[in-house]
């Protein structure tokens, strides 16, 4: 397969510390192939899916079964673009639908009949991506395409200035595309921060509705969030990843 331009480029995906080696040398896989799921006691991922997100990279990271957590950022235009997918979640709900006000039973039943029909909307990966901000890949991930990898030593907590900015998103707007796309600069922030790259904290701050007691301008919030930045970033470590293989576009359908 040629080679190809895929924006956006990156994407992201969390898992546990203890699996990011093998995820090195093997490559992601998907829940079919890997044998576990970081996602106790929730909705189960397709069997033949690897998930990936364009900005909630801290959510996925938080939510993952353990206490040390790695991330590794994808070169999309490494991998075949005919085996990336849209989201179920995309999929399920087109529209918005504000958090809370759909009863779960109705949320599972939703995505599992949008899983079912995944298969048939091979074309809509790309607005699913830069739309909901996640996207699937079908099949292995192979390390190629693996640009960076980090290891979050202690993950931050849910109750934390930092976690609050991501899940003040997923939780108010879980299945609103248009909830992601007030957000994304934001989240763009944190992606950046995460891998040590340029950011910048106003447009970080000020992405996010707040609770009417929080002003998002506030020197004191400001203040906090910095501090507990600086926690965090004493908590990252990059990892070394081998040279990477010359070829060209890796990654093919099952």
């Amino acid at each position: 397969m040629n080679q190809h331009n895929i924006s956006p480029r990156w994407a992201y995906h969390a898992t546990s510390k203890k699996s990011l080696r093998k995820i090195i040398n093997d490559g992601l896989k998907p829940r079919g192939q890997a044998g576990d799921s970081n996602w106790k006691g929730q909705l189960q991922s397709h069997l033949e899916m690897v998930y990936l997100t364009a900005g909630n990279t801290l959510y996925y990271g938080v939510e993952v079964q353990a206490d040390s957590i790695s991330v590794v950022r994808i070169n999309l235009n490494q991998l075949a673009a005919d085996s990336l997918y849209p989201d179920e979640d995309y999929l399920a709900f087109p529209s918005p639908l504000p958090f809370g006000q759909v009863p779960d039973d109705e949320l599972k039943r939703r995505v599992e009949i949008a899983r079912s029909q995944m298969l048939n909307h091979q074309g809509r990966w790309n607005d699913s991506l830069t739309t909901h901000g996640t996207c699937c890949y079908r099949g292995i991930i192979p390390p190629t395409a693996i640009d960076k990898a980090i290891i979050i030593s202690k993950k931050p907590k849910f109750c934390s200035n930092v976690v609050s900015l991501v899940f003040g998103h997923v939780y108010q707007g879980r299945v609103s595309c248009s909830y992601y796309q007030k957000a994304k600069a934001g989240l763009d922030c944190i992606n950046s921060f995460l891998f040590n790259e340029p950011y910048d904290l106003d447009v970080w701050i000020k992405s996010y509705d707040w609770k009417p007691e929080c002003d998002p301008t506030s020197g004191l919030l400001r203040k906090q969030v910095e501090e507990e930045l600086a926690q965090l970033q004493k908590q990252i470590r990059v990892v070394k990843l081998p040279p990477p293989k010359i070829g060209g576009v890796s990654g093919k359908n099952p």
